[in-house]
């Protein structure tokens, strides 16, 4: 099956939405509206987080609008910190401050994602895009064992099955690819 997947059009340099339709409600009721069964919408959670960091909106309650009509997730760590907040020199600097689009490992951040994933249903076949930074190449491995619990949670909420959240292993000592380059 072939999906037309819409998404939030950001502006890079400050991860805003270009057009207020953009908001998760509005695209969820856009979706809703044409009830076409091959368009589904994207939920980066970072962009998503960032925007309602930077209009003042409950990021859940926005989350809440869109996964009747979600097809596709892009899952990774984030602060929900707009780039536009703080002007750094060096892009060091704005993953020190947690500033921006990090695409860190999963639970480096402050989303809660068991908590996300063990309320919210989204579409049968939704793909799950685990978006990780190249700087955090070692920590990949941890992040897909959490991405598939993710997944085990999500489709245990669809059943309406009481889920136990994810126990992270105890850091190890290293990590890996999240120096500077």
């Amino acid at each position: 099956m072939h999906r037309v997947v819409s998404s939030n059009l950001t502006d890079p340099a400050v991860y805003r939405y270009q057009i207020d339709a953009a908001k998760a409600l509005g695209v969820a009721q856009t979706a809703k509206a044409d009830s076409h069964l091959n368009l589904v919408v994207l939920i980066d959670f970072s962009h998503a987080y960032s925007e309602s960091t930077h209009r003042g909106l409950n990021f859940r309650e926005q989350l809440r609008a869109m996964p009747p009509v979600t097809g596709h997730l892009h899952v990774h760590g984030s602060f929900g910190r707009p780039q536009g907040f703080h002007r750094t020199y060096l892009p060091q600097e704005d993953a020190a401050l947690g500033i921006g689009d990090l695409h860190m490992p999963l639970g480096w951040g402050d989303i809660e994602w068991d908590d996300i994933f063990s309320e919210l249903v989204f579409l049968p076949g939704t793909v799950r895009i685990m978006e990780i930074g190249p700087r955090y190449r070692n920590e990949q491995p941890d992040c897909l064992a959490r991405v598939k619990n993710l997944i085990a949670l999500n489709n245990r909420a669809e059943r309406g099955v009481k889920v136990r959240p994810y126990a992270a292993k105890a850091p190890t000592g290293k990590r890996g690819g999240a120096e500077p380059r």
